[in-house]
């Protein structure tokens, strides 16, 4: 060996055993911090309620004995804010499309406990139900049944300074209660490791869910999605009922085996019509004070017929529901539509005369199914169908003064060109 690879040999040497002195946490073990993170799920279009989440972070053993039990973390609880609708949202993958994601992370944990001494001290984690106040009729939070059990090894280096030297922890039950036979363990690390994922996959899972409460006393003034008919035009029949088909779907968030919707007509700003749904071709399926109503099973079909100024009122869709809805074509009446989500107009989709108008319609305006937002009164539907059968030819007394007109200025030319041509012959 010559002299030069002897320095180099020698160089390598000095810096290992340096890195070693200033790094002692420096092992196989990656993982030595660790927190919590709140994984809310919900509907695209919901607005989130006000409160924090809690955990209750309980000591369990100290080197496998539950004899004497670790220090204090904290105070024995962490605290995360609800996320904000601005800077903690995030998409997992893959990740429903009607599901908006929302990721904030607590403080870090173990970073400032007192350790007695080196050892394996033992954690349980877990989430506490009900820290979210006054959520309303309509409200619904889901909070995680997750377990998590955390070990922390702590150490203590040459000067008899005692580090964490590895965080290690593992889902002890699922985001959806089940006990797995084998735990996953998962990388507590704040931020993630910065490249696949960016938060700490100790995470607790939450659904939140709503409806905004439109009114089953008054479905002629407050509803949650609501179809209109209006018609136009010197020769349309105001009485005339339309034929139209339409499926409204629940949030895939929705868990409960069946979701039923109200659904009730209404005329104008008044009930008139609630008492004759079969008129409508809908059936009765109870009455409340608003009324006689349908039920609408998500995500089955139904028909249902309405005629100039009725409308169909729905008073309990959840936010993030989506809907597709179409009208029968009729002959003589051009057929056009208006969807709003909550209160915003988008275009307007026209048809032709007689023709079937459907929402969505690929490569239209509304290629994908509208959504149902958080507004009352400003989620709906509104097609309008225009009849243009012209008047046959003849005249109309409202028209002779036009007529008049004409023939007036028509003789003018006759005298003119007769003149003209007197003048002509005398020359």
């Amino acid at each position: 060996m010559n002299k030069k690879s002897k320095i180099v040999l020698a160089l390598i040497l000095v810096i290992v055993l340096f890195t070693s002195v200033l790094s002692p946490v420096a092992s196989a073990y990656p993982y030595s911090r660790a927190a919590i993170t709140k994984m809310l799920k919900v509907p695209v279009g919901t607005n989130l309620p006000i409160g924090n989440f809690q955990y209750v972070i309980t000591p369990v053993s100290i080197n496998y004995s539950s004899a004497q039990l670790p220090p204090v973390v904290g105070t024995g609880t962490a605290t995360i804010a609800m996320p904000s609708q601005v800077g903690d949202c995030a998409c997992a993958t893959p990740c429903a499309t009607d599901v908006v994601h929302y990721y904030r992370e607590s403080d870090e944990l173990f970073g400032n406990v007192n350790w007695p001494h080196p050892g394996v001290f033992e954690y349980r984690i877990v989430e506490t139900p009900n820290t979210i106040p006054n959520l309303q009729v309509g409200e619904n939070m889901i909070y995680s049944p997750a377990v998590y059990i955390v070990r922390v090894f702590v150490r203590a280096d040459g000067a008899g300074r005692l580090y964490v030297y590895n965080v290690a922890a593992y889902r002890d039950v699922e985001h959806d209660g089940t006990v797995p036979d084998d735990p996953e363990k998962v990388d507590p690390t704040p931020g993630g490791d910065g490249e696949r994922y960016f938060y700490s996959q100790m995470a607790f899972q939450n659904i939140y869910t709503k409806h905004t409460g439109g009114n089953g006393t008054d479905p002629a003034n407050r509803y949650t999605l609501g179809v209109y008919k209006l018609v136009e035009g010197d020769y349309s029949n105001p009485n005339q009922y339309f034929n139209f088909t339409m499926t409204v779907t629940r949030p895939s968030l929705i868990t409960e085996p069946t979701t039923v919707y109200k659904a009730y007509v209404v005329e104008g700003n008044a009930t008139f019509g609630l008492l004759n749904l079969a008129n409508n071709g809908l059936a009765a399926a109870g009455t409340d004070a608003g009324g006689v109503y349908a039920n609408i099973t998500s995500g089955q079909s139904f028909t249902f017929r309405l005629r100039h100024n009725q409308r169909l009122s729905f008073t309990n869709t959840h936010v993030g529901s989506s809907y597709t809805v179409g009208e029968t074509g009729v002959p003589w009446y051009t057929p056009r539509v208006i969807i709003t989500t909550n209160g915003i107009n988008g275009p307007q989709l026209i048809g032709y005369d007689g023709m079937n108008l459907m929402v969505p319609t690929a490569g239209s305006v509304y290629p994908t199914n509208p959504l149902v937002g958080e507004g009352i009164n400003a989620n709906r539907a509104v097609f309008t169908n225009t009849n243009y059968i012209d008047d046959e030819m003849g005249l109309n007394f409202s028209d002779l003064p036009f007529y008049g007109l004409i023939l007036l200025a028509l003789a003018g030319v006759v005298v003119l060109t007769i003149t003209k041509t007197r003048s002509r012959k005398r020359y």
